[in-house]
């Protein structure tokens, strides 16, 4: 199921012919103060953070009208399972609605972040990260009961749209994806109890020039923590392919007219066979 989410935005991949206009650096910051982008906890504690991205464009003009949409995951080789996201940030919950998730726990990895905006007549939102770090969505890590020491951050190759300008106007255009170093979370029986949360917010998005710190809302996680997830009965993984195909079906026309439609017809059946055998696995 976690693969089924992001159909629409795999087939746009595949639909564009577009330059990529910008990169989108994607990263993740403690909530709470660090030293040498190091939180020091004691084992078993949870650890606060945020997950962020900023949009930088590629040449000296402007190239875009900010992010779009995005599809991420996060690495913590923590050993320990994790849940997925809490909540999305305020810009994210109010105009990037279309099929979000705040990802899929599988062990100690969260998959298959994502939103995004969906125009179909209606204008895009603009301007989000450009110029300065946005909260996509925050969250909480689980630590090991045992002291030592671990790197989160966001998996390589993340995948990312942005507003296009100029000859794009209006419509989404790929990016270049990019992710950042994250931070590493130790665990020791030296430190002091409690969540790692803290009331210092310097070291997450706001240190970064955004001005969301707060005010989160989003969807409620499809997928509780501390499990592998189980796959879904043949008859909702049929569903499930279905409305991702016509989703796709409907952005591809729309972002590319009977060109991309037709396009579409072909990739389409294409993927969602190939997603029904991975959401089987």
């Amino acid at each position: 199921m976690r693969h089924l989410c992001s159909a629409g935005m795999v087939l746009l991949c595949a639909c564009s012919e577009a330059a990529m206009a910008a990169t989108v650096t994607f990263d993740l910051a403690p909530v709470a103060t660090t030293t040498g982008n190091e939180v020091v906890v004691a084992p078993g504690q949870t650890v606060a953070y945020q997950l962020i991205a900023i949009v930088v464009s590629d040449t000296e003009v402007a190239d875009n009208h900010g992010l779009e949409a995005f599809t991420v995951s996060i690495q913590t080789n923590s050993g320990v399972a994790q849940p997925p996201l809490d909540a999305f940030g305020p810009l994210i919950a109010q105009h990037l609605t279309v099929f979000p998730s705040l990802g899929t726990a599988q062990d100690d990895r969260i998959l298959d972040i994502t939103a995004s905006q969906l125009g179909l007549g209606a204008p895009f939102f603009e301007g989000i990260g450009v110029g300065q770090a946005v909260v996509l969505a925050t969250g909480h890590f689980n630590t090991p009961a045992t002291e030592g020491a671990f790197t989160v951050k966001v998996a390589d190759n993340p995948t990312a749209f942005v507003v296009g300008a100029g000859s794009k106007e209006g419509l989404a255009i790929p990016a270049n994806g990019h992710a950042g170093p994250g931070f590493t979370i130790r665990t020791s029986s030296a430190a002091g109890g409690g969540t790692a949360t803290g009331s210092d917010q310097s070291n997450a998005a706001g240190n970064q020039g955004s001005a969301e710190q707060s005010g989160a809302s989003g969807t409620t996680p499809t997928t509780e923590a501390g499990g592998t997830t189980q796959p879904l009965p043949p008859a909702l993984q049929a569903i499930a392919v279905l409305a991702g195909a016509l989703v796709g079906l409907v952005m591809a026309y729309a972002l590319f007219g009977p060109m991309g439609l037709a396009l579409g017809l072909v990739l389409v059946p294409l993927l969602a066979y190939v997603l029904l055998l991975m959401s089987g696995r």
